[in-house]
């Protein structure tokens, strides 16, 4: 046992790069190439709502007229895919990889993009894999459908049809071959509940199920995917989990070999097992920590108890699913039924104990109009200035956004948050009486972004405000590209951004049909191929 699991270390910590990376030259979207170890498409920096306007220029030109895409870098399983993904495939509904390390944020939504692997994920990894395959084991009949773990007959179909989902969409047949050879030699050495232990262990800690390799179909410069690579792509970004056998069938059968097949496809998908999707992307795109991060200071507030605390999340995660399954409500109506007044939202950014205009402004700022806001210098200082008598918390902040350090961004946040100044921190509406909230929203910054800004009072002529804005509406697009790819968006993804924002536009910019667009374009369906160059970043 010690021995394959220090060969199981080596294989996870080395054989994904190994799989899909390489020092080749890299594809441009001219077509010729250039040297490197990632193949990257030139990026002139355009990020956010001006990628729009980039695509739409880009297809004018006919840029646009070929697939263009940005390149995937190679990443690794979240841990809410890696749950639903051992849910999917073994019912094991414990949730292991709540105790993973947590990912890091890229382009605002949690991702394992660029994150090295660690001695201590794999063995995390390991651990998982070990007791996901004893629980299994022991339950084994109803788990897989066969008698037991001597009928090898049966468990060589579950362990393939298991393998493949696993491996989001493609079992190579080596590696078929490889999990089949050794699951029928370790029954043989060490009897039949060991063999089928093993087997799975290795399902588990292969990187063709920790990462999303993804080769695409043979060619150079920009190429396809294969079927059952969009497959493995559909299932992570409208479930985040694998492919179950319907889909797999789909991608055999020929219906995900163009835009309008992924596209009914991802429609039928969008059910009711996309409701942890849309509530993952919720929770995120809102900046809504766990239950535990919401707390608070109990000596101020000793009523927001966890129970409070849970059932205020679950209240903001049901008003976005029933607006996302109701086709006739968009974004706009998302804002105006007060998205950005839920409690949770407005405890979220708070302070343990007192308000927070910046921090609310900033939501708006970064979440809303997709502007983005630098980080403070590292010799600013963010501590507000003791209160003098007669002075009100938003007096102090404004004291302090004066501060030549502070004051270039704070214009752009603080007057948005002001806005909500009624709301304490734990989101009560305490009315009149916490003072004013007259608020500005400066345009953005973003160049060519012009369709926003000015005065209001209160979160509703806010909320009215931001619903007509384009930019608003091209900035929810933004969004949902930037989540389902699991990425940040580059040059790259230009004209798949124009796609996606004129099916978003066509279908009411409704909030499924935001990610529907997003994974029926060029760029999901799509990438840089690995005889060009790696997958690595």
């Amino acid at each position: 046992m010690k021995t394959r699991r220090l060969t199981w270390v080596g294989w996870v910590l080395t054989a994904g790069c190994a799989m899909a990376c390489g020092s080749q030259p890299v594809a441009r979207r001219d077509g010729t190439t250039g040297g490197g170890d990632t193949a990257t498409i030139p990026d002139d920096g355009t990020r956010g709502t001006p990628l729009i306007a980039k695509g739409q220029a880009d297809t004018q030109a006919g840029i646009c007229a070929s697939p263009t895409a940005g390149t995937p870098p190679l990443r690794r399983l979240s841990r809410i895919e890696y749950d639903n993904s051992v849910a999917a495939l073994f019912g094991d509904t414990t949730q292991p990889a709540n105790d993973f390390v947590p990912e890091a944020k890229v382009a605002g939504f949690n991702s394992n993009v660029g994150l090295p692997v660690s001695d201590h994920d794999v063995t995390q990894y390991l651990d998982a894999a070990e007791t996901i395959a004893k629980n299994l084991v022991g339950k084994f009949q109803a788990s897989t459908g066969c008698s037991s773990t001597a009928d090898t007959a049966c468990i060589d179909g579950w362990l393939t049809k298991t393998a493949r989902r696993a491996f989001h969409g493609t079992l190579p047949d080596e590696e078929k071959t490889q999990i089949l050879d050794d699951y029928h030699a370790a029954a043989k050495d060490l009897g039949a509940d060991a063999g089928a232990t093993l087997a799975i262990e290795s399902i588990l800690v292969s990187p063709r199920f920790l990462y999303v390799v993804e080769m695409g179909q043979d060619g150079g410069g920009i190429v396809p995917l294969r079927p059952s690579e969009i497959a493995g792509r559909l299932a992570l970004s409208l479930w985040r989990s694998v492919p179950d056998a319907p889909l797999l069938a789909a991608a055999d059968g020929g219906r995900l070999d163009d835009a309008a097949g992924v596209a009914a496809q991802a429609r039928l998908m969008l059910d009711s097992r996309a409701d942890g999707v849309l509530a993952d992307f919720v929770t995120q795109w809102m900046e809504i920590p766990s239950v535990e991060g919401l707390a608070k200071d109990n000596s101020k507030f000793p009523d927001f108890t966890t129970p409070v605390r849970t059932g205020l999340i679950q209240q903001t995660v049901e008003l976005f699913r029933t607006t996302a399954r109701d086709p006739a409500k968009g974004i706009g109506d998302l804002l105006n039924l007060g998205i950005l007044t839920q409690p949770a939202v407005i405890a979220a950014h708070s302070h343990p104990v007192d308000i927070s205009p910046t921090l609310r402004g900033k939501l708006v700022r970064t979440k809303v109009i997709c502007d983005n806001i630098a980080p403070p210098p590292p010799d600013a200082n963010p501590m507000l200035p003791t209160a003098a008598a007669g002075q009100s918390t938003q007096d102090v902040i404004a004291q302090h956004a004066k501060e030549p350090k502070c004051a270039a961004c704070h214009q752009y946040m603080d007057p948005i948050g002001y806005g909500f100044n009624h709301f304490d921190a734990i989101g009560k509406d305490l009315g009149a009486s916490a003072g004013s909230e007259d608020g500005e929203v400066k345009a953005p910054m973003a160049a060519g972004v012009d369709d926003l800004g000015g005065k209001f009072t209160g979160p509703i002529a806010l909320a009215a405000m931001l619903s007509k804005s384009n930019d608003v509406k091209e900035c929810f697009q933004m969004q949902m590209l930037r989540y389902a790819l699991g990425r940040e968006e580059v040059t790259g993804d230009a004209c798949s951004a124009a796609q996606a924002w004129q099916q978003f536009v066509a279908g009411g910019y409704n909030v499924k049909e935001a990610l529907i667009a997003v994974v029926s374009s060029d760029t999901f369906r799509h990438r840089t191929s690995i005889a060009a160059g790696g997958a690595c970043q």
